[in-house]
């Protein structure tokens, strides 16, 4: 299947493309969404009539709004993982598929000045993933 032709292809470390990347980008989001969370749940329960309870609806906009902020300061890094388990090596380049793929931010640093060279945020938040 899928997992022998990568293997095969790639060697077993092409496994794990992308895992450098994918915590820089879930230990920020996760710290972020859980204490803007918290924070929001903490307010509205003060807001409310009795000031000890928490609605549905709160808990779901304070989630809703934590992890739409979480995700939007977050996005760079995930450009970042993505590209770097995609990346796929060329015939031509099969000398330098041998060595260690580049690492997370030197990747991100690509991600930074095409985004630069584009005048913001469209290489950070264009499609397909900033591709």
């Amino acid at each position: 299947g899928a997992l022998r032709a990568v293997v095969a292809e790639e060697g077993v470390l092409a496994l794990w493309r992308g895992l450098s990347a994918t915590l820089l980008r879930d230990v920020p989001f996760s710290c972020l969404y859980w204490v803007g969370y918290e924070a929001l749940k903490r307010r509205a329960t003060a807001a409310s009539a009795d000031g000890a309870t928490l609605s549905p609806a709160a808990a779901f906009l304070a989630g809703a709004a934590s992890g739409s902020t979480a995700a939007f300061l977050t996005t760079p890094l995930d450009v970042v993982k993505t590209r770097q388990q995609l990346r796929r090596t060329s015939m031509q380049a099969a000398a330098a598929a041998a060595a260690a793929p580049p690492a997370s931010f030197a990747v991100a640093g690509g991600v930074m000045v095409e985004a630069a060279a584009c005048g913001g945020g469209t290489a950070v938040l264009g499609g397909p993933r900033g591709g």
